[in-house]
């Protein structure tokens, strides 16, 4: 069964723009893994700060290998996680 991880990222006042940036380009690089299923960004429309991350992986040591990627070190930790005003994940395992 996929390794599911739902994360949701709020962007400081004003980094909004870079954030989405950052995420845009941290979703086609994490598309081009071959542990990832699916790799989809989301930007609420109520709430332009808040992004919604949605992730399906193979197994669990794929995500790891994500997490671990040079594409998520420059686009997730260096570039975006400083300006994040509030971020959380979770996981899950998908059943059918």
């Amino acid at each position: 069964m996929a390794y599911v991880v739902a994360a949701t990222w709020t962007a400081a006042a004003g980094k909004e723009e870079l954030v989405a940036g950052a995420l845009v380009n941290l979703g086609a690089a994490s598309r081009r893994e071959e542990g990832c299923i699916m790799y989809i960004t989301h930007r609420s429309l109520e709430r332009p700060r808040e992004f919604f991350i949605y992730e399906q992986y193979t197994s669990e040591a794929a995500f790891d290998v994500h997490a671990n990627s040079a594409h998520f070190q420059e686009y997730g930790r260096e570039l975006a996680i400083p300006h994040l005003e509030g971020r959380g994940r979770a996981f899950y395992e998908l059943l059918d």
